[in-house]
């Protein structure tokens, strides 16, 4: 009998592409009939993980969130590259996504908390009456002692020799990267083929079809009726079941940052298309965000902490009924054949065949 168990072929892709050419972050990938899949895809990390790494210094020294922010989102997208072209590139487990992942964590824990305090902070605060500040101060100074800690665990990981190994792995394989033999088709023969696969996952995902039991009024169109029983049932299915919509935000994520790789290969309506998976994630996240909130305060104030502060529960209660609303507009889209069939049919019109 043959033998399957044989290792994939590679191919060393360092005589093509030299260090400077690989490390040059101002390359700006451009659609060309002969580019192969695994020179992209190659580039690509080394891109990402460059970028990546840039922010590293300015994260360190904690003097604007937005430089957090920034490192997180180009860690998210070298991840989603990693997982992208898994079945192209001969990655070694030091640099797979995998190896990123308690990195990713660390990050995601001080973000989220800065997002969390810029919402109190900038959004709810100014609305609330002097005595609701003054609780909602005492939350929020708990919150920003508990940044502080995950700040510093952040910090020791990444001055940590686990830290040092994981980037050294990646600098050692962008030096010298290699793909197996599907690295050799053309990128705009392949696209097709890489992005459909992750479009029926998130197509398919039960969060389209997780609806709560709302009254609905109008004769012909289906129109949500804004009240306090809705806005009750809605408060309370979220509470319950909101995760699976958390999850497929995160699918919403690995999508459009696969998505956005690619963009160079697709015209306009492809960036539209793109432009809409943004929206998508926007939307979730706003009703995720307004369920952290209300649990990080019932953490910080207790779980009566909305009689405490009756003006921020009412202004999050509304926040959720919106995003809901609009959530529940873009998700009718989803669920048609035309929608489906649009969004299918946008992936296989490359530019360059």
């Amino acid at each position: 009998m043959e033998d399957l168990a044989h290792p994939t072929p590679t191919v060393d892709l360092a005589p093509r592409l030299n260090p400077a050419e690989m490390e040059d972050m101002a390359f700006e990938q451009q659609p060309a009939p002969t580019q192969h899949l695994g020179e992209y895809g190659c580039r690509t990390v080394a891109k990402q993980f460059k970028k990546m790494m840039s922010y590293e210094a300015a994260v360190l020294k904690d003097q604007d969130i937005e430089d957090l922010h920034q490192m997180r989102i180009n860690l998210r997208r070298l991840r989603t590259t990693l997982r992208t072209f898994g079945v192209v590139l001969a990655l070694p487990e030091t640099v797979q996504d995998q190896a990123v992942k308690p990195l990713a964590k660390r990050l995601g824990r001080v973000r989220d908390l800065d997002v969390l305090l810029a919402a109190l902070r900038d959004r709810y605060r100014p609305t609330l009456s002097k005595k609701e500040q003054k609780v909602l101060d005492q939350a929020m100074q708990r919150l920003g002692q508990e940044r502080d800690r995950q700040f510093q665990r952040m910090k020791r990981f990444l001055q940590s020799d686990q830290c040092a190994d994981l980037k050294r792995a990646f600098e050692t394989w962008i030096k010298q990267p290699q793909f197996n033999y599907t690295g050799a088709l053309a990128v705009a023969i392949a696209l097709p083929d890489l992005l459909l696969p992750v479009l029926s996952q998130t197509l398919l995902h039960p969060g389209w079809l997780a609806v709560p039991d709302l009254k609905y009024g109008g004769q012909e169109s289906r129109e949500l009726v804004e009240s306090t029983k809705n806005r009750d049932k809605l408060s309370d299915w979220l509470n319950h079941e909101g995760t699976i919509l958390h999850d497929l935000r995160k699918q919403m994520k690995h999508l459009r940052y696969q998505a956005d790789s690619f963009a160079p290969y697709y015209d306009s309506h492809y960036k539209a298309y793109t432009r809409e998976f943004k929206a998508i994630q926007d939307v979730l996240g706003r009703l995720q965000d307004a369920w952290v909130l209300g649990q990080t305060l019932a953490q910080c104030s207790g779980k009566s902490w909305a009689k405490k502060l009756p003006t921020l529960a009412q202004q999050m209660a509304q926040d959720r009924w919106d995003a809901w609303h609009e959530w529940d507009g873009i998700r009718q889209k989803y669920l048609t054949v035309e929608g489906r069939s649009q969004s299918r049919a946008i992936l296989l019109q490359t530019q360059i065949a």
